[in-house]
């Protein structure tokens, strides 16, 4: 292991402190401060051990392009009122709900369960911007 990289803030540092105890931390004040330099002002500490966790975070649309391209047709005369889009199921088949102002809604035929709209949660009352209709 090269003991001189940087300790950076979230970094997890395993050690052994005097060959017994195994210690595993989260960097934050040792930040900027290296694995050597670490181990120099605790004479004590064996470092065995540095990950470098990486956080990835992936944005799933909740429409595909077809479903996108096909409610925004719909919508389009009545964009500006529509209150929610939600998706709905009975017995073994689904369905999709636009509510407009004034509660008035609009319903879509019925399509076999778990066949579109498979982003979304049912009974779950998503806004324009949440399905990227905006």
């Amino acid at each position: 292991m090269n003991k001189n990289i940087k300790l950076k803030v979230g970094d997890i540092l395993t050690y052994q402190i005097s060959n017994e105890n195994v210690v595993e931390t989260t960097i934050n004040g040792w930040a900027g401060k290296s694995i050597k330099e670490f181990e120099i002002l605790h004479p004590s500490y064996k470092v065995l051990k540095l990950e470098r966790p990486q956080t990835i975070y992936k944005f799933k649309e909740v429409l595909d392009a077809k479903e996108k391209d096909y409610l925004s047709a719909v919508i389009r005369p009545f964009k500006g009122k529509v209150n929610y889009i939600q998706k709905e199921i009975s017995d073994t088949r689904e369905d999709i709900v636009v509510c407009v102002a004034c509660d008035d809604y609009l319903s879509f035929p019925y399509f076999e369960k778990g066949t579109m709209y498979k982003g979304m949660k049912l009974g779950k009352k998503y806004t324009l911007k949440e399905l990227g209709l905006d």
